[in-house]
């Protein structure tokens, strides 16, 4: 599985970000978190409207990334939240996702998440000064809570073979999604290694 998340501030313009998006809908993307820190209920709700009448697949690849009642209010079905905001997924029938930092973090989650972030595997400029996990701490990772367990932050076409050989089936792009020239050929490479 790969899940894509969103970032709107590495596009000159807004069109060409939903262009972007668009296109990663249409791909072989498992699911994409729109993590639009920046926006309103009201422009997320916008925002999703506009995306779900360009492509079909809107409904069921996009993630809304911690406004809970914009995707409640458009019935979308999966929401992102971070690791402080566990409790609130026991109050409604949407499904959750969910990033953590730590194995402790995973602890913390019961089983029947959508999938769960973990990182950083790698160091990342999104990160700066944040240490990557230990590979033990990722081995500990996934024989804690191997559902659907997606390893998040740093990860390359060069380094992500590391994350298959210690037992990773899923992974996370964020800036690598947004700025790459091709995002079709890129999601095909890590289709082609398996995830």
């Amino acid at each position: 599985m790969i899940i894509g998340i969103t970032d709107s501030s590495l596009f000159d313009t807004w069109e060409s970000f939903k262009e972007r998006v668009v296109t990663l809908l249409d791909s072989d993307l498992d699911y994409l978190i729109l993590r639009e820190k920046a926006l309103n209920a009201e422009e997320m709700v916008s925002l999703l409207l506009e995306f779900m009448s360009a492509t079909d697949n809107a409904c069921r690849k996009i993630v809304v990334h911690s406004q809970v009642e914009a995707a409640r209010h458009l019935g979308l079905t999966y929401v992102h939240l971070p690791e402080s905001r566990v409790t609130e997924a026991r109050r409604s029938h949407t499904k959750y996702s969910y990033s953590v930092h730590s194995v402790d973090g995973l602890k913390a989650l019961e089983k029947g998440t959508l999938f769960t972030l973990i990182g950083p595997a790698f160091e990342t400029a999104c990160k700066p000064g944040c240490a990557p996990l230990t590979e033990e701490a990722m081995k500990e990772a996934l024989s804690v809570f191997d559902e659907n367990l997606v390893a998040l932050g740093g990860v390359t076409v060069e380094n992500a073979k590391s994350l298959k050989e210690i037992g990773f089936e899923h992974i996370a792009l964020r800036s690598s999604l947004m700025t790459v020239e091709n995002p079709l050929e890129l999601i095909g490479l890590y289709k082609e290694m398996g995830f």
